[in-house]
């Protein structure tokens, strides 16, 4: 008995220590050196992304504007105006009300055509001389020296700038020049420019949305003359104001290089991790940062939580050994009471004792056996249950029928077309096709009852209420889909080597019964309904639709993409009583 104490005692001091040797190595790994570096490198790929992403938005939404202003720009009749204007003007000789009206006229086609969108808020149209000939603001007339944005020279090629109103929000212009053909063809000066200025909201919707960026996140734009054109997060009313001559204005308007995850100083002297998007061609450049003091700040909760866990380890390995002593100083004791329970009849009983020695062999066998036993007398038990309900009830139906629609899908000529085949074969052959009607069937909310023989019974459950249009255009759509899907059966057959085949498809609506076979987990449906449905299948062309008068009175008006004809059959009339039935199809785009 001491040996096997003294080898009992060597495993539980070879666990303690396994799991404090665990313990130590989690703790290592999670070190501060590893959770800096990680968290460096989430916050380099997050800003990287970032200012990838936005500036890629900014810049084809950019693109997009000068787009829709050189569409205005070029607009044949505008620069005629301006043409006419340029030749007659006069500083005595404003443009008339006339050719202002003119003017306006095109602004709003132009509108119209563009949509309003774009945030258009103001179009000046400048004259070869600088005079302002129109605005959509009522300004006076004058001189465009006398704006207040910087006027550019003779120019052949759009020019964007950001500019700030009043001190207030700012604006996007875009300069566009007016050339006649001549002045394309003989290089001429132009006739004059348009300005376009509109508002920023959907290039500040991209710049302030922090979302993922933290408390210290944030997203902004510079222009060539290294000032910040849009909103800080930290510094109020800094737009056109606060100089920016940080790492990646320099890197960009110099080598027209982006940077990619760096530290340095930003324009407030805070460290910061950063990304740029340089967009040289437009004269501005994308910076995303955040500091490096949020970025860091995690690592000391992060320790402190490793000392937490490190507790919990301990207290954990404590708890278990503890248990493990119990476990091993009772096991013979257990496993004798649970000798004489399965003695007295109770095979519930499980000794649960899994230590890797002797003892524990013994009580795994034990467990086993008594498993066995109690699912030899389980077993035994539900034969005869099932025995004494065979005996008594075979069949259950339902307390109650309803309405549903009934279907039937069945090969025509099934018989000649399998008899030249092998049974193997046969087997595949209908195989191929059962299956992709029930998959059809499914997707349309059908549940397949059964196959009868070469073909398959099934009903829609949503068709319970009349009221329910919908199920009932679902079914002739479900119909039409299995008419469709024969080019698709007839393929898999050819690959497979099987001969092609074709169908008839039916659906009846009326009273069905829902039964519940006792050896099934199935359920049947019984009915005259379900009688009704499988006559008329043969009234079917191949690959064809048929189906009752009551089904044809709920959908002949649901949808008109759908033609109906009138089948009678004095047979069917005569030997069954049934009523008219209907051929289904698709109408086709030329009726």
């Amino acid at each position: 008995m001491s040996q096997k104490a003294f080898s009992i005692n060597r495993k539980l001091v070879f666990l303690v220590i396994l799991v404090s040797v665990i313990s130590i190595s989690v703790t290592s790994f999670l070190s501060f050196n590893s959770a800096e570096k990680i968290l460096r490198e989430n916050t380099h790929d997050l800003l990287i992304g970032e200012a990838s992403i936005r500036g890629v938005a900014i810049t084809d939404l950019l693109e997009s504007r000068t787009t829709d202003i050189e569409i205005l720009a070029q607009n044949q009749q505008l620069v005629d105006l301006v043409q006419e204007i340029n030749q007659s003007h006069g500083k005595e000789n404003p443009p008339t009300n006339d050719k202002r009206e003119s003017f306006l006229r095109i602004i709003d086609e132009y509108q119209t055509v563009i949509g309003y969108s774009i945030n258009l808020e103001d179009v000046k149209i400048i004259g070869a001389d600088g005079t302002v000939f129109f605005s959509l603001v009522d300004i006076p007339m004058e001189d465009a020296v006398n704006l207040s944005i910087e006027m550019p020279t003779n120019m052949k090629e759009p020019k964007i700038m950001f500019e700030s109103k009043n001190n207030q929000a700012k604006k996007l212009v875009i300069f566009y020049p007016l050339l006649t053909e001549e002045s394309l063809i003989e290089g001429e000066n132009m006739e004059g420019f348009l300005i376009a200025t509109m508002r920023t909201s959907d290039i500040d919707d991209i710049l302030l949305n922090r979302s993922g960026l933290g408390e210290t996140g944030e997203v902004y734009l510079v222009n060539k003359d290294h000032v910040l054109v849009s909103e800080s997060r930290f510094l109020q009313d800094a737009a056109f104001t606060q100089t920016v001559d940080t790492l990646p204005v320099i890197r960009c308007f110099e080598d027209g290089q982006n940077i990619s995850g760096e530290t340095y100083e930003d324009y407030r002297g805070i460290p910061i991790f950063g990304a740029s998007y340089c967009a040289e061609d437009l004269e501005f450049v994308l910076v995303a940062e955040m500091d490096t003091a949020e970025t860091f700040g995690p690592v000391n909760s992060l320790q402190q939580e490793i000392l937490v866990v490190g507790i919990l380890v301990t207290i954990a390995i404590g708890l278990a050994a503890f248990v493990l002593a119990n476990l091993i100083s009772k096991p013979l004791t257990k496993l004798t009471n649970a000798v004489n329970e399965v003695a007295d009849g109770n095979f519930d009983v499980r000794t649960n004792i899994r230590t890797q020695d002797e003892i524990g062999q013994l009580s795994s066998a034990f467990d086993s056996m008594a498993k066995r036993m109690q699912e030899a007398l389980i077993s035994i038990k539900q034969r005869d249950d099932v025995i004494r309900q065979q005996e008594e009830e075979l069949l259950k139906f339902s307390d109650s029928e309803h309405n549903y629609c009934v279907g039937f899908v069945d090969i025509v000529n099934s018989t000649k077309i399998t008899s030249s085949l092998e049974d193997s074969d046969t087997d595949k052959f209908y195989s191929i096709f059962l299956n992709s009607m029930a998959s059809v069937i499914t997707k349309f909310e059908g549940l397949v009852v059964k196959n009868l023989g070469d073909g398959l019974l099934f009903y829609f459950p949503r068709t319970k209420s009349v009221e329910n249009t919908d199920s009932f255009r679902n079914v002739i759509d479900c119909c039409l889909a299995m008419v469709d899907a024969n080019k698709e059966i007839n393929e898999k057959m050819k690959k497979a080597k099987m001969p092609s085949l074709d169908y008839r498809i039916s659906v009846a609506y009326g009273s069905v019964r829902i039964a519940k076979v006792f050896t099934s987990s199935v359920e049947d449906i019984f009915g005259s309904t379900v009688n009704k449905c499988s006559k008329i299948n043969r009234l079917a062309q191949p690959n064809g639709i048929v189906i009752g008068n009551n089904l044809y009175e709920i959908v002949k008006s649901l949808d008109k993409h759908h033609e109906f004809k009138k089948i009678e059959s004095e047979e069917l009339l005569e030997k069954y009583g049934y009523e008219t039935v209907y051929s289904v199809s698709r109408k086709h785009q030329n009726k």
